[in-house]
């Protein structure tokens, strides 16, 4: 948050000398903390102080029977108004906006009518809005606060620059460009900009503001056609920052600049190499940033430099042929640096001295390992391909405001190839029916007609593995593939012509293989979702918490859940049921497993569409939006009083990311979805991406709502297979065959598993069943 509310609340609304306080000094004490804490850009840190500090307003004004309407003037204007518009506030740079409805509404009840009152409200509406893709909304909400703000826009001006940052933000989203341009340009012509009566500190900072707007307002003059002007404003911009050796900042205004000469490609066919000089300067600075810097970084800090790199990943790409080697290491570097931004984020770093200029090699194993996977370059990763070997990453990017999907394909000779898929949407408005499509197939997870008709259309796998792709993988026996965009949502694994690993990033065909062992297993299942919370942690994902708890969510036991539990007892090292499968226990028990099985409900939740390549969005808030759901989840969801910073039966893909599987060889999520999360450019933000980050090496997930009966029988098939020898793919593909071609002849075979199962065969051989389950990184 740009505000400085500390100076706000003391110079604002200076605090009234009197004896008789509401709150205490440790409430004011508390909230001047929260304020320096989110001066440090620490917003998880943040959010979590403020939320109990509050909470614990809240119930000072209960204990003493008060309303903040009963407040006097000074304590209802400081701690009372302060406290909750900043929790709305860092609400917004975590993307929680249930929890900005719920601030904005309970301040509208006591608003005592002033200009910055009802301004604040008008901010906090609109903020939500744009968080939630209601740009009309948005527009509305923002032109009020701007009109409340006009009374105070010099004393205030780092507000009114952010309903202006944010209008403009809309307008951009909407197409509309030059009302975007707009609101930069009022920005501009404001009188802090004229510079009067500044400190020479004061006079850097104005400038460098200065500097942030041109560039914005550079790249929307490309938005509108004008590429001359735009060159014109960014090229100071990039040569003040080189002379200053402002590397960072370099970095943002090459990639701005290179992003209006691929505008100007798109529309005119002339291509500049220029642009593929300032991306890859970029990406070589961005690893040397790396680093130096990356130890240093707070969690927050570490999201907010990943969702800056956000517009690089999908820019670049419009490269396309003039550089697929460039853009193969593009790939690996962007999917290396997402998992090492959550590989250091799962274990504490300690005190980091912030002079320190590299990584030091000696802080931690994990993290060291994540970081040197950045520097990996398309030549390691053909130097670990065999002669019969393909390696493919698949990328999504956007060109003429469209969404297309390509593949770079690597293979043991020769430069990365870079071969066009098709446009995005075209894929997932393909025809599998007369009145259905893929998109609608994917949507319907619970409809075994449309997945059945979706794995059964030969023309799909044409269009996926398209005739120049497959000559380009021609006479390789094994294909390995790391997805992008939809494909994240389909098995294509089984629409290649020859057998396909699914990856995380082909990266790892460069890492050192591991033997993998499966002596120790923790299976957990049959969970009691309606059990009192008994966990007391209180590292609670909030942000997950309150926007399921808005969803009023209700899960129900799965019926072969306690079943599929049977049916590996005799391998379980370790099991938790019933009551049992809380956070906590699972912190204690997992570091300790080879495998780790979990049968229970899964969700992933839609994305917040708050970034855009003028102004990306301050929290990786995906994490958030994709859990598993643990004992006691139905409990704390259905409490209007549950306290949301403890533990609350949700593990989210960031929780997910704290705990200490770095031993875990395979993670079995035999949830509904789990291997889902909201598509983005940069791979899936789901629980896929958490295990991952905390150190497991594989993952066998699902991508619909599947049978609970086939998903028991494929579980027991898979196990089966795997300890009689085989491999971890061979195990996959060999209990895929046989749910296809499952008897009943099988029943006699498993003791009191089948015994919870019906009398009655049934048919499993169709894709709804045995395509549900996909293998990640089973290599």
């Amino acid at each position: 948050m740009s505000l400085l509310l500390l100076f706000i609340a003391n110079v604002l609304y200076p605090i009234n000398a009197t004896d008789d306080f509401v709150f205490s000094d440790d409430i004011l004490d508390r909230y001047a903390e929260v304020v320096e804490v989110n001066a440090d850009e620490d917003y998880l840190r943040a959010g979590q102080l403020i939320a109990r500090l509050e909470r614990d307003v809240d119930d000072v004004l209960r204990s003493r029977s008060l309303t903040p309407r009963d407040l006097s003037h000074d304590e209802f204007a400081y701690p009372y108004w302060q406290i909750k518009r900043s929790r709305g506030e860092i609400a917004l740079m975590l993307g929680n906006h249930h929890v900005m409805h719920r601030v904005a509404d309970e301040l509208r009840v006591v608003c005592r009518g002033s200009d910055e009152h009802l301004a604040d409200i008008a901010k906090l509406d609109g903020s939500r809005c744009v968080l939630t893709a209601q740009l009309d909304s948005a527009e509305v909400y923002l032109l009020q606060a701007l009109h409340h703000c006009r009374h105070f826009d010099i004393y205030r001006f780092d507000f009114y620059a952010a309903v202006l940052d944010e209008l403009a933000s809309v307008y951009y989203q909407r197409g509309q460009y030059a009302a975007a341009l707009s609101q930069l340009d009022t920005l501009l012509v404001h009188p802090y900009f004229s510079g009067e009566r500044l400190t020479p500190a004061d006079q850097q900072r104005l400038e460098a503001r200065r500097r942030k707007i041109h560039s914005q307002r550079a790249i929307v003059l490309a938005r509108m056609g004008d590429y001359d002007a735009a060159l014109s404003l960014i090229e100071p911009i990039v040569q003040y920052h080189r002379k200053a050796k402002e590397q960072r900042q370099l970095a943002e205004a090459l990639r701005k600049r290179a992003k209006i000469l691929m505008l100007r490609c798109e529309v005119t066919g002339v291509y500049s190499p220029d642009a593929k000089r300032d991306y890859q300067e970029y990406l070589s600075i961005s690893r040397e940033y790396i680093d130096s810097h990356f130890l240093a970084m707070n969690e927050s800090q570490r999201e907010q430099y990943w969702m800056a790199e956000h517009p690089f990943v999908t820019d670049c790409y419009l490269l396309e042929h003039h550089a697929p080697d460039l853009l193969y290491d593009v790939a690996l570097y962007t999917k290396a640096l997402l998992l090492a931004m959550s590989t250091a984020t799962a274990k504490p770093l300690g005190p980091v001295a912030q002079t320190s200029s590299s990584v030091d090699a000696t802080s931690s194993p994990a993290i060291t390992k994540a970081l040197q996977s950045i520097r990996l370059t398309w030549r390691d990763i053909q130097r670990r391909l065999k002669p019969t070997e393909a390696a493919i990453e698949f990328v999504a990017y956007d060109k003429h405001d469209r969404k297309y999907l390509a593949a770079l394909v690597l293979t043991r000779t020769g430069a990365p190839r870079f071969i066009p898929i098709a446009p995005i949407d075209s894929i997932a408005h393909h025809p599998l029916a007369p009145h259905f499509t893929v998109s609608d197939a994917l949507a319907d997870t619970y409809d075994q007609d449309k997945i059945n008709a979706l794995y059964g259309d030969s023309c799909l796998a044409r269009i996926i593995c398209n005739d120049e792709l497959r000559a380009a993988i021609a006479g390789c026996e094994n294909i390995y593939f790391a997805p992008d965009g939809i494909l994240h949502q389909i098995a294509i694994e089984h629409l290649f012509p020859k057998p396909a690993h699914r990856l995380t990033t082909t990266r790892l065909l460069a890492a050192p293989r591991i033997a993998i062992r499966y002596d120790r297993l923790l299976s957990c299942g049959d969970v009691d979702y309606s059990a009192a919370i008994t966990d007391c942690g209180e590292d609670n994902d909030e942000v997950c918490y309150s926007a399921l708890a808005s969803m009023r969510l209700s899960v129900a036991p799965l019926p072969y859940s306690a079943a599929e539990m049977d049916s590996i007892a005799h391998l379980t090292t370790y099991s938790l049921r019933s009551d049992s499968i809380t956070e906590a226990s699972l912190q204690s028990l997992v570091g300790s497993c080879d495998i780790v099985h979990l049968s229970t409900h899964g969700l992933f939740a839609e994305q917040s569409r708050a970034g855009s390549d003028i102004r990306p969005a301050a929290s990786d808030t995906q994490l958030s939006r994709s859990c598993l759901f643990l004992a006691g989840a139905n409990s704390s969801l259905r409490s209007p009083d549950f306290d949301a910073t403890r533990h609350d039966g949700l593990l989210s893909a960031r929780e997910l990311a704290r705990l200490p599987m770095q031993q875990v060889s395979l993670a079995v999520l035999s949830a509904c979805m789990s291997g889902l999360g909201y598509i983005t450019p940069d791979g899936v933000f789901g629980l896929q991406r958490g295990l991952k980050a905390a150190g497991v090496r594989a993952i066998l997930a699902t991508l619909w709502s599947v049978d609970d009966e086939a998903a028991c029988l494929f579980i027991a098939y898979f196990y089966r297979h795997l300890h009689s020898g085989m491999t971890l793919h061979e195990a996959f593909h060999a209990a895929r065959q046989s749910l296809a071609n499952h008897s009943p002849s099988y029943e006699h075979e498993s003791g009191s598993f089948m015994q919870r199962r019906q009398r009655t065969p049934r048919d499993f051989n169709n894709p709804y069943y045995y395509n549900s389950f996909i293998l990640i990184d089973g290599i």
